[in-house]
């Protein structure tokens, strides 16, 4: 994995989103550790990495289909907590202020190019690591 390209990928996800980004952190989804972020909250990725994990098994105890993607989870005062699943390994997590972007463009867009680049910076390993 290439830590300087996934500083990059959040750089890109805040140029896209601008004031509407609030804060963003990539994380080992297994111990919770931050990988890169902005605005970062070191309590918040391993608490929702022990969220996520719950979810997880109840939907399997459940027989339900597995999480797909992303979540989206609609908070008071205007703010959305956004989080991206990548290989079962990787969690990206972002709240956005949604008064400053659309629904629309944040799942069409820049989940896109979140997915995107992110990809790019764990297939192009190089001295960076």
């Amino acid at each position: 994995m290439n830590t300087l390209k996934l500083k990059e990928s959040i750089t890109i996800f805040k140029d896209h989103l601008g004031d509407a980004l609030v804060s963003s952190d990539i994380w080992n989804k297994k111990n919770g550790l931050s990988i890169a972020s902005y605005q970062s909250n070191e309590r918040y990725t391993a608490l929702f990495s022990r969220i996520i994990g719950q979810m997880e098994n109840a939907l399997k105890d459940l027989e339900f289909p597995p999480i797909g993607n992303y979540q989206i989870v609609d908070l008071e005062g205007d703010l959305l907590l956004l989080m991206i699943n990548f290989k079962d390994e990787y969690i990206w997590g972002s709240l956005i202020d949604k008064t400053k972007t659309s629904l629309g463009d944040l799942i069409f867009i820049a989940v896109h190019k979140a997915q995107k680049s992110f990809i790019n910076a764990i297939e192009n390993v190089d001295a960076y690591e």
